[in-house]
């Protein structure tokens, strides 16, 4: 982790953790192959997409404002999948096998107002899978991990996922195409002031039901 504010950069104090010979631009270890992590543009916590080895794929959550120091596992874990003991290591929040995908593409949590069904969830995709799924996603775990039923991606390949500053969610394919999660229609009118972090928000138990509906997807032009 680097401190980019200044014009040569700097590496903050709230890095140190374990032993003096640890490169101090360290902050946090364990992880296998992170493809992609992103920030909540609403509560500034960090989503991990890590792409495992041979039988696990995960996403890890590292709540804002934690602490230097937190080991997400690799290589004594692949997921929750290993032996021994569990002590000191932090835990995947959403994990699935091989037998559902190959190779998770990290996204974002929507926090487009343009698309009220999936706001506040966390939407991810897999390579091999080639589907979107979304979850209410936080450091201490996952629940309403789904398909979201969404085939105009297919036959392609997912490889990456973008927000503007309006939080519009946009989809990147392995053929160059470059979609946008819609619902409704509705542009962009008041975009993200830089820097700028709401309060955060609280994810309800139950999703309402305008949560509930599937959004769909358009092609855009880049």
């Amino acid at each position: 982790r680097l401190d980019v504010s200044p014009a040569t950069g700097a590496i903050p104090s709230a890095n140190a953790f374990g032993p003096p010979s640890k490169a101090p631009e360290i902050f946090a270890y364990g992880l296998r192959n992170p493809y992609r992590f992103s920030f909540d543009a609403a509560t500034g916590d960090l989503l991990i997409g890590d792409v495992g080895q041979n039988d696990r794929e995960e996403v890890d959550v590292l709540a804002a404002g934690s602490a230097a120091g937190t080991n997400f596992g690799w290589p004594v874990w692949e997921g929750t999948l290993g032996e021994g003991s569990r002590e000191g290591f932090t835990f995947p929040a959403l994990e699935y096998t091989h037998a559902a995908g190959c190779s998770v593409i990290g996204g974002y949590v929507v926090r487009d107002p343009q698309v009220p069904e999936l706001a506040g969830q966390y939407v991810y995709g897999d390579y091999c899978s080639r589907r979107l799924r979304a979850a209410w996603m936080n450091a201490a775990g996952s629940t309403g991990d789904r398909d979201l039923g969404l085939t105009s991606l297919e036959p392609q390949s997912l490889i990456s996922f973008g927000e503007d500053a309006c939080g519009r969610l946009h989809i990147a394919t392995q053929d160059g195409t470059v979609q946008r999660l819609v619902s409704g229609g509705g542009e962009c009118s008041s975009p993200r002031v830089p820097g700028a972090v709401p309060p955060r928000p609280s994810a309800p138990a139950v999703a309402p039901a305008a949560q509930r509906r599937v959004p769909t997807l358009s092609v855009r032009a880049f």
